[in-house]
């Protein structure tokens, strides 16, 4: 599969992801651009799709929806296609083949390059070039590497041989097609397959479990060490960090696997395969992990844990597994941070769209990074974020459940349908149903129950918890009511609609960067709602550990920390969209954290789901009142929900 450029792939997640027909004007507002320009791209999709078997449909008047003709080839290329773009990071604004090409060639030089090498072979303009140069240096800096230049000689890259290695094997692999192009410099000659043969066999008779993305990782790690080292590049480690690293369990795995490969090597690349296995390993929670070996990670995973739970008031502690989970996951984070071999290829926008369970992993790694030092990249951010999420969706913490009570004129027999309609249709939402004849009800009931349902005039009832009454046939349309008061989405949406105010619903802005938009909307929380002024540098400092970018034309941004009594909220719409870092953003949100909220990060994850939808995007780039807005949330957050 040739690349795609990056809005193209875009258009091509929303409709393989939607069961609906999606506008050339929807998907327009929130990429940023024109229909017009829309609909040149469904016609380069239609084109793609119809050599794979599917084609675009275009339902009048709806939009655009894909349609399987060849169910068997359309799931080949869907396959490919989720390998390629759907599991990685962003691809990037600029031209991404462009910019592969320039890292690969970059970092397969033995020597400086001259600018006009790149202006020569790809074609461009100088002033192309510079920017090209200023978006390659931003990808180096995150391997720790950078671009130093020469006078008369030209560009090179600098860094250690163990981040170069690993932005190697990400860009040297990413496409074979570029990879395999004429005016490449270099083809690898080691047997990928075998090292991925041998890798795998090893690890498993091992009993250590690595992803399938790290495992081709670590095969290709070989091939690449191979080449560097044919090239006379070698890692190179003190005598502390090589001590420790031959100490680990993997370093004799990492020598057996060079020894089936018939490759002589050295300690240092035996060990630098060694570290590579064990800051990408996955432990299961009956993997053997010794509490005295390893006892100074059960103490610091504890550590953070009783912070969450100062903060959030979730008790991670109460759940064994996560702790289980986290004081192993901790042994590979030290290792990526000691030695900045960090995760890659997360889906770190999806993991975002968690919240508010990103947010939690956020302030674990904000706890980490001002309590140890430990710089913790939104990759890792991500991979918290996961073993949070096990927690949180197995205990329902955020919508615990319900105790519903029937009482019914007819008494207990006409309940029944009704019991087995809740059991069916909301049983996830309720911990117990009971029924009780009204005049046995008691004066705790308020205690008791957390919901009432009943056919009977609700004034009869004497008591502070919800009264449903049903009129006639229990149906859809009271099941759906029903779940509203077990979410109580109402009350929910109440308390979440009074951070909003008219005076900070500001449309038509006309900024172009991220700084200006974050400092203008703080200003205006904190002058027209007396927020304290400690707001804007409280959000500089979470965009510094997580940029505040989501996808779909949206950013998000709050305080880690309460830092007024009521929550808050400034929403922005630009008049042209504006790249953000590695996103083009229109419609900003800022949050400044109040104490009220029901638990911690309830706008923002709200915020979230509001703004996971597209068509609710679409709306609401076109809003100019607090009441449009007020119409919008209350569709999608407790209508569409429910």
């Amino acid at each position: 599969m040739s690349n795609l450029n990056r809005r193209i792939i875009s258009i091509m997640k929303y409709l393989l992801n939607s069961s609906q027909p999606i506008s050339s004007e929807i998907l327009a507002s929130i990429l940023g651009t024109t229909s017009k320009t829309i609909r040149a791209d469904i016609e380069t999709i239609d084109l793609i799709l119809s050599s794979v078997g599917a084609k675009v449909s275009s339902k009048s008047g709806s939009g655009y929806l894909i349609e399987v003709v060849d169910k068997n080839e359309f799931n080949i290329f869907l396959d490919r296609f989720n390998e390629k773009y759907n599991h990685s990071a962003s691809p990037p604004v600029y031209n991404e083949e462009r910019i592969r090409y320039i890292m690969h060639y970059l970092l397969v030089s033995e020597d400086y390059i001259k600018s006009e090498v790149f202006l020569d072979n790809l074609y461009i303009s100088r002033t192309t070039l510079t920017q090209d140069l200023r978006y390659v240096r931003g990808i180096l800096a995150d391997y720790h590497l950078s671009l130093k230049q020469k006078p008369n000689h030209g560009l090179a890259v600098a860094g250690e041989e163990q981040h170069l290695r690993i932005a190697l094997i990400n860009y040297l692999f990413l496409d074979e097609e570029l990879a395999a192009a004429e005016f490449m410099p270099m083809v690898l000659k080691l047997d990928t397959k075998g090292c991925l043969d041998v890798m795998q066999y090893t690890l498993m008779k091992s009993k250590i479990h690595v992803s399938y993305q790290s495992l081709r990782e670590l095969a290709d790690l070989i091939s690449v060490s191979e080449y560097r080292r044919r090239h006379h590049h070698f890692v190179l480690f003190n005598e502390l960090q090589l001590e420790e690293l031959m100490n680990l369990e993997e370093y004799s795995i990492a020598s057996w696997i060079y020894s089936e490969l018939n490759i002589d090597t050295t300690q240092s690349e035996i060990a630098y395969l060694a570290l590579y296995i064990a800051s990408r390993r996955i432990y299961e929670i009956n993997d053997e992990f010794s509490l005295q070996e390893n006892k100074s990670l059960f103490f610091l995973c504890d550590e953070v844990l009783k912070f969450l739970f100062i903060y959030t008031d979730i008790n991670f502690l109460l759940d064994e597994d996560v702790r289980l989970l986290m004081s192993r996951e901790f042994r590979g984070l030290l290792l990526r941070i000691n030695y900045k071999i960090e995760n890659r290829g997360l889906p770190v926008m999806e993991l975002k769209a968690m919240s508010p369970i990103f947010d939690y992993a956020l302030l674990a790694a904000d706890y980490l990074n001002k309590k140890y030092n430990y710089k913790i990249s939104e990759q890792e951010i991500a991979q918290l974020t996961l073993l949070f999420q096990h927690s949180i969706f197995k205990d329902n913490l955020f919508y615990p459940k319900q105790r519903v009570c029937l009482v019914f004129h007819h008494g207990k027999l006409s309940s029944y349908s009704i019991d087995h309609s809740l059991r069916k249709n909301l049983g996830e939402y309720i911990e117990t149903i009971k029924f009780c004849e009204f005049h046995e009800l008691t004066r705790a009931i308020d205690q008791e129950y957390d919901l009432i349902i009943t056919d009977m005039p609700r004034i009869n009832f004497n008591c502070s918890i919800p009264v449903y009454q049903v009129l006639n046939d229990f149906n859809s349309d009271d099941i759906l009511k029903v779940k509203r008061f077990l979410l109580h989405l109402e009350d929910e949406y109440a308390l979440f609609m009074q951070g909003f105010h008219d005076n900070l619903v500001l449309c038509e802005l006309n900024f172009s960067t991220k700084e200006e938009v974050i400092k203008y909307l703080c200003q205006q929380i904190t002058e027209k709602h007396h927020v304290s002024n400690a707001l804007y540098q409280a959000v500089l400092a979470e965009e510094s550990i997580s940029s505040g970018e989501r996808g779909n034309n949206v950013a998000i941004m709050h305080s880690l920390f309460p830092v007024c009594e009521q929550t808050t909220i400034a929403v922005g719409i630009l008049k042209k969209p504006i790249l953000w870092q590695n996103e083009m953003v229109q419609l900003i949100f800022v949050i400044a954290i109040g104490s009220n909220e029901n638990y911690v990060f309830m706008s923002s994850s709200l915020i979230h789901l509001l703004t996971s939808n597209i068509f609710a995007i679409h709306e609401l780039l076109k809003i100019k009142s607090l009441d449009q807005l007020k119409k919008i949330i209350y569709q999608y957050l407790v209508l569409e929900r429910s």
